[in-house]
């Protein structure tokens, strides 16, 4: 499911960005510059796509607990008085639109310009006419995620459950292994009993109606609310990328490795890579990631030609003080995993942290005589 996007004076991007979507995209950067900004652009342009007819704004400030802005005009870089544009390209045909934000009044934001094309040639200019086949599914995990509970009494999603805090990720295991053939579950245990010295994650229904998640090791076990917290941050991100699915989705994580210890992270990134070439395109990840740890792994899946050419895309994203707005700059991956246009001094701390301390021992030894 490869998408493209475009955008022009979104958040604290003034300029045109282009961002092409590969099964597996990975944004990286330091903090404060447009990462996030970048993983809500999809939610925004499937909420604007989503309406389909008038109605009193144009999107939702909030979508399935997700925060997209506190004030429309937020959206807009330096919150002024300026159009923002956006471009999406699917399969199917391209669409481009532009949309304004008043200061006050109601309704705030208002569609200036829609325009597409479909393969067929069809064209489109209001939302109304856009076909079934634009529209995409997302699932969304914010950074932080529901930590799990002692039980569960349903395995049914509420309608008032946040789905970005990746709460219904643990009732879909209760689910796999009560309703079907528990395959869901079993991928996702051998994951952790490779990853986590041999402790798996199995359902315990001796207390139905109530459902727990537990840590087993041998004879050992524990609720899962229990474990560390690397356990439950992770354990939401690798159900949801395990999950079968019917339909092409776009997966978008922030900072999937949140907690889990250094050595994990290649193997989150290498299971999220495994996962989008079995879904044979199927499955799309988009990820911000602060750990070179799992983009390392990436490239290294690249240059053992386990991740086919094209299916991962990095996007180093900087802000430009002289300028005072942020660029998305894509970095190309090449076939042995090298890349071009590797930003400078990024991901330098762990030399910078080692040449330091070897300085001061040699001060030490040099003052001490040791």
């Amino acid at each position: 499911m490869n998408r493209t996007l475009s955008f022009t004076n979104y958040r604290i991007f003034a300029e045109k960005q282009d961002l092409s979507l590969a099964p597996v995209t990975v944004v990286f950067g330091k903090n404060n510059v447009g990462k996030s900004a970048l993983l809500k652009l999809p939610v925004l342009i499937k909420n604007i796509l989503d309406v389909r007819s008038p109605k009193e704004e144009l999107f939702n400030k909030a979508s399935d607990g997700l925060r997209i802005c506190e004030d429309y005009r937020d959206v807009v870089y330096g919150k002024g008085s300026r159009a923002v544009k956006l471009g999406f390209s699917f399969e199917g045909g391209t669409v481009d639109l532009s949309f304004f934000v008043e200061a006050t009044g109601k309704p705030r934001v208002h569609l200036e310009n829609l325009s597409g094309t479909l393969l067929d040639g069809t064209h489109i200019d209001t939302l109304e006419s856009l076909p079934p086949t634009i529209l995409f599914d997302i699932e969304y995990l914010k950074s932080i995620r529901d930590f799990p509970k002692d039980g569960y009494f349903s395995m049914a999603v509420s309608e008032n459950e946040p789905v970005s805090g990746g709460m219904f990720t643990y009732r879909r295991l209760v689910d796999d292994t009560l309703n079907h053939d528990g395959d869901l579950l079993a991928r996702v245990s051998a994951w952790y009993k490779k990853t986590f010295d041999g402790w798996e994650i199995e359902v315990d229904a001796s207390r139905d109606p109530v459902f727990s998640l537990m840590l087993r090791h041998s004879d050992l076990r524990n609720n899962i609310i229990d474990g560390g917290a690397g356990i439950a941050q992770s354990l939401p991100v690798i159900v949801s990328a395990a999950t079968e699915i019917s339909s092409p989705r776009l997966y978008i994580y922030e900072e999937p490795e949140t907690h889990l210890h250094p050595e994990a992270h290649g193997e989150m990134a290498e299971f999220i890579a495994k996962e989008a070439v079995r879904s044979k395109g199927q499955k799309s990840f988009l990820i911000e990631s602060h750990s070179v740890n799992f983009i390392l792994r990436l490239r290294t899946l690249v240059a053992e030609g386990k991740l086919p050419d094209g299916f991962l895309a990095l996007y180093y994203v900087g802000f430009s003080p002289e300028d005072n707005r942020s660029s998305a700059r894509k970095v190309t991956v090449n076939p042995d995993g090298t890349v071009k246009g590797w930003p400078e001094n990024v991901f330098k701390e762990t030399l910078e942290e080692s040449l330091a301390l070897r300085r001061a021992q040699l001060k030490r030894e040099e003052e001490h005589g040791e």
